[in-house]
């Protein structure tokens, strides 16, 4: 046996005749065969978070399963930006929740709005690298507390029209 890995020698059968060259290479292929499928579905629910973000009330539960859903499906398929911009939206999310805030509906649509720009652009492009930045900055900022605390921009609206 050429270069057996120990899940090899484990498995037995026909994968411990096959080189790990080989089997990456079927691995590969396996992967590039189902991509167009995952990325129809990484569209789908791009399409369902807009849709849930511009919800009112903002249901969160919603918003957090689509994010996770996104970026999982984002990682399998190499979109990192993707991937860390669904992330850094259920964080946010579980930040609010940890302590026992609502979150503010414009940082959820700054973000979904982020993750739109991440779908559009690829990994590596100077604007989404700085779009990548700011986010982080809002989400995981020693400020956010305040973020998650500010008042609805409709209560600042009617407070500052009295």
């Amino acid at each position: 046996m050429k270069n057996a890995t120990q899940l090899q020698d484990k498995m037995g059968g026909p994968a411990c005749a096959l080189d790990r060259t080989t089997l990456i290479l079927e691995a590969q292929r396996g992967l590039d065969a189902v991509t167009p499928a995952i990325e129809a579905a990484l569209q789908d629910r791009r399409i369902t978070l807009r849709a849930a973000a511009k919800s009112a009330p903002l249901d969160t539960s919603i918003v957090f399963g689509i994010a996770h859903q996104i970026r999982g499906l984002a990682g399998t398929v190499g979109r990192q930006s993707v991937g860390a911009l669904a992330d850094m939206l259920g964080t946010y999310l579980t930040d609010c929740a940890d302590s026992g805030a609502p979150p503010v509906d414009e940082v959820v649509v700054v973000l979904v709005l982020a993750l739109d720009q991440a779908f559009q652009l690829r990994d590596g492009d100077p604007v989404l690298n700085e779009t990548l930045s700011a986010a982080s900055q809002l989400t995981h900022s020693p400020s956010n507390s305040r973020i998650i605390r500010a008042p609805p921009t409709a209560a600042l609206i009617a407070q500052s029209s009295s």
